[in-house]
C-alpha cells in the first residue's frame, strides 16, 4: 500500500499545489517554515481523518479562503483509492472514498495504515497522561474497529456525565437516577476497553524491546512499559463510592480516561532518571513497535512519516533507522529535512528508489529522482 499522489487545495500554507511520490522513499527538503510537515500533515490527515498538530478545522485553511480540499490517491495492490477530505466553514468536514462519502469519519480510520514520527514525541515521557493514552487509543483504533467504536461511545456518554454533573452543582439539585442511566452504560465500556489495552500492550511489549536494544545496541538496559488502570471487577460499587466525590469536582474520577502507562528504564520512570539519549532511543522504538504491530495486525505496511529526524537524532540512531530502509523492513517512507546535502550524505548508500522533492513558501521548486 502506497501514495501515488496528493493535491493541496487552500490547506495551511498551500494555495494549489500537486505532489507525486515514490512507492518506496521520499525525501521532501527546503528551508524551515516552507510547508514540508505541512505535506506530512495532509498524508496524515488523509489517512486518519484529522491534522497531527491542529484541533481545529478552520485553523488549517490558508489565508482569506473558506475552504480546503486535500485530494489523495492510494495504492493497494492493484486497486486504487481516490480520497477526497474537505472542509468548508460552517459545515461539516467530509470524507469521500470512491467518490462516496462516510457516514461516520470513523469508518474512514485504519484503512490506510500510517505513523508519524516528530519532535514533539518527547511530549509523551514530559508532559501527562493524556498524551499517552493518545498514542496508545491511536495505535489500537487503526485495526480494531470495535475498539474505536467502544471508544467513541465512551468519551460521549463521559462528556454528557461530566456536564450532568456541573449542571446539578449549578442548579443545587441532584437526579440519582438520571445519572444511573449513564453509569450503567459506562460500566462494560470500561470492562471492555481496559481489557482491550491490557492483551495490546503485551504484544505491544514484545516489539517495544526488541525495537530498543536494536536502536541501542544495548542489552545491559531494561526497559519496561505497563498498563495502570482503576478499573475492576467492582467497576460498578466503586463507580458508587466516587459519586460524593464526583459531585464535588463536577467531573467523573474513576475510569479508563484516568488511565497511564508508565515508562521505565532499569526499573526508574524514564522522565526522571533516562538520560536525552536514552529517551529519544525510547520514544523512537515506541514509534517503531507501533509501525510492527500495525502492520502485523492489518497486514501491510504503514506509510511512516518522519520529520525533521536527521536534525533531531543523533548519527548513530539515524544509522539504525537507515539500516532499516536500507533492508526494506519499511514501505512507503516520507523524511522532511531543511538540508538537501545532509539528506544526500544520509541516503546515498540506499539501493532503492527515491525521490527527492524541494519545496518553498508552499510551492513546489523541483524534484528529483536519485
Amino acid at each position: 500500500m502506497h501514495l501515488e499522489n496528493i493535491i493541496l487545495t487552500n490547506f495551511k500554507n498551500y494555495e494549489n499545489e500537486t505532489f507525486h511520490f515514490s512507492p518506496e522513499i521520499n525525501c521532501l527538503t527546503g528551508k524551515n517554515g516552507g510547508g514540508k510537515t505541512n505535506v506530512l500533515d495532509a498524508i496524515y490527515f488523509s489517512c486518519i481523518t484529522r491534522s497531527a498538530f491542529q484541533n481545529k478545522d478552520n485553523v488549517l485553511l490558508y489565508p482569506q479562503s473558506d475552504f480546503y480540499l486535500i485530494n489523495s490517491i492510494f495504492k493497494d495492490k492493484n486497486e486504487e483509492f481516490d480520497i477526497k477530505a474537505s472542509f468548508q466553514k460552517r459545515k461539516k468536514k467530509v470524507f469521500k472514498i470512491k467518490g462516496r462519502a462516510y457516514e461516520k469519519l470513523s469508518e474512514h480510520i485504519g484503512r490506510f495504515p500510517v505513523v508519524m514520527v516528530t519532535p514533539y514525541d518527547t511530549d509523551l515521557i514530559r508532559e501527562g497522561s493524556e498524551f499517552r493514552r493518545k498514542f496508545f487509543d491511536g495505535i489500537l483504533c487503526q485495526y480494531d474497529r470495535q475498539y474505536l467504536q467502544d471508544l467513541v461511545k465512551y468519551n460521549t456518554i463521559l462528556k454528557t456525565r461530566n456536564s450532568l454533573l456541573k449542571h446539578f452543582h449549578d442548579q443545587r439539585y441532584f437526579d440519582k437516577d438520571l445519572l444511573e442511566t449513564y453509569d450503567s452504560q459506562l460500566f462494560p465500556l470500561n470492562i471492555s476497553l481496559a481489557e482491550k489495552r491490557t492483551v495490546f500492550l503485551h504484544s505491544f511489549n514484545n516489539y517495544f524491546i526488541t525495537h530498543y536494544n536494536f536502536l541501542c545496541s544495548a542489552t545491559s538496559e531494561e526497559v519496561t512499559l505497563t498498563y495502570k488502570s482503576n478499573i475492576t471487577e467492582k467497576m460498578e460499587s466503586d463507580f458508587l463510592a466516587n459519586r460524593e466525590k464526583d459531585k464535588i469536582l463536577q467531573r467523573t474520577s474513576i475510569g479508563v480516561h484516568r488511565d497511564d502507562y508508565i515508562f521505565k528504564l532499569n526499573h526508574h520512570p524514564v522522565k526522571q532518571m533516562g538520560s536525552q539519549g536514552q529517551q529519544k532511543s525510547f520514544i523512537l522504538a515506541l514509534q517503531l513497535a507501533k509501525f510492527s504491530i500495525l502492520h502485523e495486525k492489518k497486514e501491510t505496511k504503514p506509510i511512516l512519516l518522519l520529520d525533521d529526524i536527521f536534525d533531531k537524532l543523533d548519527e548513530s540512531r539515524i544509522n539504525r533507522l537507515i539500516e532499516l530502509m536500507t533492508n526494506q523492513q519499511f514501505g512507503q517512507v516520507f523524511i522532511t529535512d531543511a538540508s538537501n546535502s545532509r539528506v544526500r550524505n544520509f541516503i546515498k548508500d540506499i539501493a532503492i528508489k527515491i525521490r527527492l522533492i524541494t519545496i518553498e513558501d508552499g510551492k513546489l521548486k523541483n524534484t528529483e529522482n536519485i
